[in-house]
Order: structure tokens, then C-alpha cells, then sequence
């Protein structure tokens, strides 16, 4: 009951104080030998495992949108079941819409590339 207690007055300054306490306990040589690359790799860690993560959120529109892209719909098609009264924008409008849609599909898809590049084969030499 008391760990409960104590977690809930703990604030985000005494957790990091008791962090950085251990760090300096648990790698003092590390530390002494040299701190500046230490405090880099401590930080990097920490960044790494709280939010926000790195980039702009996935929009569900766009995700929706490359779905059915995949299931072999057209950027007209996709647009006409997203955004209603489509058919009544100018064609300009539409123009514009649909260049918005292929560049985001294709933004997010170089993106998804980036962070799972598809393995390549060992080339023998």
C-alpha cells in the first residue's frame, strides 16, 4: 500500500534524480572515462522509449486509402467513398484532391520502406 502511495507524490524530477543516481552508481567508469558520449547514449535511450515517437502520426484516411488502393481501386474511387459530395467539387478541385491523395499514399509508402527495408540477398564475391 505504501509503494502505492509513494508512486502517486513521485513526480517526474524525483524519478529522474533516482534514476541518475543509479546510472552514476552503476557506471561510474563509463561516466569517468568519457561523460559526454555517456549522458548522448543515455538520452538517446530514453527518447527512444517515451512518447511521441519519431514523425507525424499515421492518418486513418490516408492507411483507409492505401487499403484500397491495394484492393485495386482507383484515386477517384478511394476519394468518391471518402469525401462526400465529391462529384459536386469543380474539376479542379478534384484535380487537386487527387494529387494530394497520390502524394500521401506515396509519401507513406516511402516511409513504411525506410523503416522495414525489404532484405536483400548475400551476394556471393
Amino acid at each position: 500500500m505504501k509503494s502505492t502511495i509513494r508512486a502517486i507524490r513521485e513526480s517526474p524530477d524525483s524519478v529522474a534524480r533516482d534514476f541518475a543516481r543509479k546510472l552514476r552508481h552503476k557506471f561510474s567508469q563509463e561516466i569517468s572515462s568519457n561523460p559526454r558520449d555517456f549522458k548522448k547514449q543515455v538520452i538517446r535511450a530514453i527518447r527512444r522509449e517515451l512518447p511521441p515517437g519519431r514523425g507525424r502520426p499515421a492518418s486513418p484516411r490516408i492507411e483507409a486509402a492505401i487499403a484500397m488502393l491495394q484492393q485495386g481501386k482507383t484515386v477517384r474511387e478511394v476519394l468518391q467513398a471518402q469525401i462526400e459530395g465529391f462529384e459536386q467539387v469543380d474539376a479542379y478541385g478534384r484535380y487537386l484532391m487527387e494529387k494530394a491523395l497520390r502524394q500521401a499514399t506515396a509519401r507513406r509508402r516511402r516511409h513504411r520502406t525506410k523503416q522495414h527495408p525489404p532484405e536483400q540477398p548475400e551476394r556471393k564475391t
